[in-house]
């Protein structure tokens, strides 16, 4: 069996924690099927087209041209998918999109927004989507700690996670840009992705711990002094075994019915980004009632902060809502005169609240968010519709489940997409001699400086201790690197085993020093990569290890090199390690990404070179990479293949005449 020699060495030095990310597609982009709407009205237009050879997911990717005009306002523009069908993004933690932007103009922004199936918003700001240029498709990735609710649409009310029915692209052009003229863009492969190990979620209460109805009932009791009695619902919680239910009689308008918990000691909620809540409902409120799920949290003084969530329920399902906490804060009682919402957190202070300060209202003692007590669920009727329902409401039923906070802080690495141009041999220049000496001008028609500028893995702003050179030319056959780095400690393992059979896929678990590659011929985002691995042993040679894939690495006959050639050298003066290395075109012939000759001027692979070193204990990649395995990122940089090499010289006739 083929061992993950360099992962595994990488994993033991550094106790790497990897995680199972899954990624769910919303929009592939794949047609230009979308609406359009304009905040100051349509003086500027959007013209839409699909791109079927530069994608990066499904059949086509959506170019976008955007004609603008200057105006003294600022104006959005959106561009609208109406979703085949509702689309659940409950298990939301990052949100990413694939962008290509051909010329960079920062005064203009991409906004990202969801609705609902209830017309509810929040959306997602990429404010420096359009800062520099994207010459080919980069990810772009935003966690959901970046989600605001959305203050211009249906009162500023939250959205249901598990219905999302449209998505918007809204372009946001500043006032007073100078000029009318065009903005281009392109995006592709709209997905989020779950289980990512970014976020910092803390579930406040998923009811999992209570052993029956008594020990529920001994923790929640009716909140506002009414009583409500909790029990215990196991045969459609939300998640889990369990959740919470009660049934209540509504006696009237603008009454809470719910619950309340005191907990052991105070809380810090300070920080909290946002707060999930799943709720069920009540078909009876579909005749008019107006009903408002409130979820409250208390400080030790009995202060008050709640958000109000509106229209689900009267949803006999399951649905989960986010409220976003940290935006523009919690209104105070001066900006509260309607049940509007005006800001982007949904947040605001009690009016009902203790009244700390003696002045005789409430709404201006803000609650103490580092010293939380108590948390309350509740179901409030609002004003009834056309004065047509009659209270009492009996027997109306709420469940609720998975209360959670989010601290999140975490950012994800936004890609920087190294570059780098190998270029094609020159017909005055001979192909490098693999023999691990860097001799006469065998390399002079590799791009200078290389690939420098390598940083620790999962530490993308530090830089590497030891920091490689790597460079590149190609021929009509190969593919020729070049790969120096001033090596201190040049370690082998001991107890390494040569092969039996030559240099490649050596079958002990070789711990040493070496230096990776991943070769992703079809662009930075495809998944399938050929994966090289060189091992350098003093006295002896080059050794490989290699395979193809899209994670593992761990089939041994998955792919191999055929026709390459390495060699090393090492001074032990200068401590300048240099490896020679060579590959065949004909070699990358995995049906997955052929290439099989040489490739014509331009095309780009999606590159990443590592260094694995035993002594000091360090890993550092070319492209900044804080994923598991240097495998598992996406992009990597880019090597992009510049000319055409010469034809070889035709055999001639020579005729002498005497």
């Amino acid at each position: 069996m083929k061992k993950q020699y360099s992962f595994i060495s990488f994993f033991i030095l550094l106790s790497v924690l990897s995680f199972a990310a899954t990624s769910t597609v919303i929009e592939k982009c794949d047609n230009t099927d979308y609406s359009f709407s304009y905040i100051t009205g349509k003086t500027e237009t959007i013209t839409l087209t699909n791109n079927s050879t530069d994608k990066t997911e499904g059949a086509n990717s959506l170019d976008v041209q955007y004609d603008y005009v200057d105006a003294t306002v600022w104006n959005q523009v959106s561009i609208i998918k109406d979703l085949p069908a509702t689309v659940d993004i409950s298990g939301m933690e990052v949100f990413k999109y694939d962008l290509k932007v051909p010329t960079a103009d920062s005064r203009f922004e991409l906004h990202i927004y969801f609705e609902d199936e209830k017309g509810c918003f929040a959306r997602l700001l990429d404010t420096d989507s359009f800062d520099v240029a994207r010459p080919i498709f980069s990810v772009r990735s935003l966690t959901l700690s970046n989600i605001q609710k959305s203050q211009h649409y249906k009162a500023g009310r939250f959205i249901n996670m598990k219905k999302i029915k449209k998505i918007y692209y809204r372009i946001y052009r500043a006032a007073n840009v100078g000029n009318s003229g065009t903005f281009n863009f392109s995006i592709d492969n709209v997905r989020f992705e779950s289980n990512t190990g970014l976020l910092n979620e803390v579930v406040i209460e998923d009811f999992e711990s209570y052993a029956d109805d008594a020990s529920l009932q001994a923790a929640y009791s009716g909140a506002f002094g009414r009583t409500v009695t909790p029990t215990l619902e196991t045969a459609t919680p939300f998640a889990g075994a369990k959740s919470m239910t009660y049934t209540t009689d509504i006696s009237a308008v603008y009454t809470n019915f719910g619950v309340v918990k005191t907990f052991d000691e105070t809380l810090d909620f300070s920080q909290a980004k946002y707060y999930k809540i799943a709720v069920y409902g009540d078909a009876k409120f579909d005749v008019g009632y107006n009903p408002t799920a409130h979820l409250y949290l208390e400080d030790d003084l009995g202060r008050r902060i709640l958000s109000l969530i509106w229209y689900w329920p009267s949803n006999a399902e399951w649905n989960q809502i986010i409220m976003p906490i940290q935006y523009d804060g919690i209104e105070t009682w001066t900006d509260v005169s309607t049940l509007k919402y005006g800001g982007a957190s949904g947040w605001r202070q009690d009016k009902w609240d203790a009244d700390v300060n003696g002045n005789g209202s409430g709404w201006d003692d803000d609650c103490d968010l580092t010293k939380i007590k108590k948390i309350i669920i509740c179901v409030e009727t609002q004003a009834a519709a056309g004065g047509s329902v009659v209270y009492p409401l009996n027997g109306v039923t709420m469940k609720f489940d998975n209360i959670i906070v989010g601290f999140t802080t975490e950012e994800p690495p936004v890609p920087s997409v190294k570059y780098y141009n190998v270029n094609a041999i020159s017909g005055l220049t001979k192909a490098p001699i693999i023999d691990g000496v860097v001799s006469m001008d065998e390399w002079a028609d590799a791009a200078a400086p290389g690939c420098t500028g390598f940083v620790k893995h999962d530490l993308n702003t530090v830089a590497a201790a030891e920091d490689p050179v790597v460079k590149a030319v190609f021929d009509r056959d190969y593919l020729y690197i070049l790969y120096q780095v001033v090596n201190n400690s040049f370690v082998v393992d001991s107890g390494f085993v040569p092969p039996p059979y030559g240099y490649r896929d050596p079958t002990s678990n070789f711990s040493g020093d070496n230096y990776e590659f991943l070769f992703a011929p079809k662009g930075i985002m495809d998944a399938f990569v050929y994966h090289i691995s060189l091992f350098a042993k003093p006295g002896d040679k080059v050794y490989v290890w290699d395979d193809a894939g899209e994670s593992g690495f761990n089939n041994p006959s998955a792919w191999n090199a055929v026709g390459d050639q390495g060699a090393f050298s090492y001074n032990s003066g200068t401590k300048l390690l240099t490896i020679e290395y060579k590959i065949p075109f004909s070699a990358f012939n995995l049906p997955e990404a052929p290439v099989n000759s040489f490739p014509a001027d331009s095309t780009v692979w999606g590159v990443q070179i590592g260094y694995i070193n035993d002594s000091p204990a360090e890993a550092v990649n070319w492209e900044p990479d804080a994923t598991a395995g240097f495998y598992a990122g996406r992009p990597y940089g880019t090597w992009t293949f510049v000319g055409v090499p010469p034809a070889p010289l035709a055999a001639q006739n020579w005729h002498f005449f005497e």
